[in-house]
């Protein structure tokens, strides 16, 4: 599976932290081009895949946005370096491709 790795975790979590989902999505896809456009072309031939994909996008962004409104970066970063975060940003880039 593609690594997001840490440095690029900590960049996206302070890009988060800031609320700049954009600039986030633009670290995934200077470390991991070749996995985002492999994700997208994957999200946009399966209607279901997408469907979920975009659900499992819009939890993660709220429970992102409600961490940085507080202020806790920290628990940003801890989300992001786990599984479901390095998800999260692949996703969240590969959707925003068809966008």
């Amino acid at each position: 599976a593609p690594c997001v790795y840490n440095a690029a975790n900590e960049e996206a979590a302070e890009a988060f932290v800031s609320r700049d989902a954009d600039a986030a999505r633009q670290i995934v896809r200077r470390v991991a081009p070749a996995a985002v456009r492999s994700v997208s072309r994957r999200v946009l031939s399966d209607p279901e895949l997408k469907t979920d994909a975009e659900a499992y996008v819009r939890t993660w962004s709220r429970i992102l946005k409600d961490h940085a409104a507080s202020g806790d970066g920290p628990a940003v970063l801890n989300r992001l370096a786990s599984d479901g975060g390095r998800a999260f940003l692949l996703l969240d880039a590969a959707v925003g491709d068809l966008s």
